[in-house]
């Protein structure tokens, strides 16, 4: 049942409301560690999260640029896409070839001339839901005409608005919405009517993306990174409506350094130079203090991935993972639940 105590109150970063795994809404989850340790089973986790919390949002038409509601738009990009018989399977993942320049721009330009048209009809959307509530359409309605010449230019204005709406339902038919408003909900098909339409009870919704990027680091995807057009798309998320994004990679390199500023959390998994582990503490963790720095950080990285353990003991830690948050809030994690710091 969906609930508006789990509804984001801004669109700024905030942690989500009752969401099992903690997360922030427009999240960038970098999660980092060599192949076979379960990073691309820890993201479906946080993917799954994610989409349990928002299906437990409400979509408010009163405040339309919040990122509430469930999922719009689920993307998965990989370079295996065209190989893995799991992911041809899932028809609800839109399926992007992470090797494919042209499919990311293709995306990226997709995604923000959907993002530029939805913005113009949820502004139009809320001078007609005004109108609606009006008491004054009311009585115009009743009279079954328009008296006045100031009448002719609200009605003329409000068919624009209501043309402009149903071609964009029939654009992006995933952001229809239904009006809950029992009073706008009459007053809209009373409206309808006498511009000669029938009003099927839905209107228009903010698009809310979900994005698994996985196994891409050696793909054009993060070529010439701060002039590309997918890490501009990243950095404009809040705007682009991308409501969780998780990107996986094999190590702590020039990538990381370029998506540092852009992050919120980190899965820091077994596999990476200790040297890296240890510059990462100073550019990103934002929780030292006088009786927690660099070194304690690297100690608590080498227990957790079981750094001095040998043979079969070693085998015991290699799905062993720290989830670092950075912000709005910051903690250091063994797995998703137990607080180290």
């Amino acid at each position: 049942m969906n609930n508006n105590n789990y509804n984001i109150k801004s669109d700024e970063q905030v942690m989500l409301p009752g969401c099992k795994i903690p997360i922030c809404s427009f999240s960038l989850t970098a999660l980092f560690g060599a192949p076979g340790v379960g990073k691309t089973y820890q993201m479906q986790k946080m993917e799954e999260a994610v989409i349990e919390y928002s299906n437990k949002s409400t979509y408010d038409l009163d405040n339309p640029f919040l990122c509430n509601g469930p999922i719009t738009h689920h993307i998965y990009i990989s370079p295996s896409i065209n190989s893995d018989r799991t992911l041809k399977k899932q028809k609800d993942k839109i399926l992007i070839d992470g090797d494919e320049n042209q499919n990311i721009i293709d995306l990226c330009d997709s995604i923000k001339e959907m993002v530029n048209i939805i913005n113009i009809v949820l502004e139009l959307q809320i001078h007609l839901r005004n109108f609606c509530k009006e008491s004054k359409f009311t009585k115009t309605d009743q009279q079954n005409n328009v008296n006045t010449k100031e009448d002719e230019q609200i009605f003329a204005y409000m068919q624009t608005i209501i043309t402009q709406i149903e071609k964009t339902k029939k654009e992006y038919p995933e952001l229809k919405t239904k009006e809950t408003n029992p009073q706008i909900k009459s007053n809209i098909s009373k409206l309808y009517q006498i511009l000669g339409l029938s009003f099927d009870g839905y209107l228009i919704r903010r698009n809310k993306i979900i994005m698994m990027i996985d196994d891409c680091s050696g793909t054009s995807l993060f070529t010439n990174i701060l002039e590309n057009t997918f890490y501009k798309t990243l950095c404009k998320r809040r705007h682009m409506g991308i409501f969780f994004i998780a990107i996986s990679f094999h190590s702590l390199g020039n990538t990381f350094y370029s998506f540092k500023t852009q992050m919120n959390a980190m899965l820091f998994f077994t596999g990476m130079k200790i040297d890296k582990v240890k510059a990462s503490f100073d550019d990103l963790t934002g929780l030292e203090s006088p009786t927690f720095g660099e070194k304690e950080f690297v100690q608590l990285y080498k227990d957790t991935i079981g750094f001095q353990a040998e043979g079969e003991e070693k085998q015991k830690y290699v799905h062993n993972f720290l989830y670092i948050l950075i912000r709005p809030s910051q903690s250091i994690r063994l797995g998703f639940d137990k607080v180290l710091k």
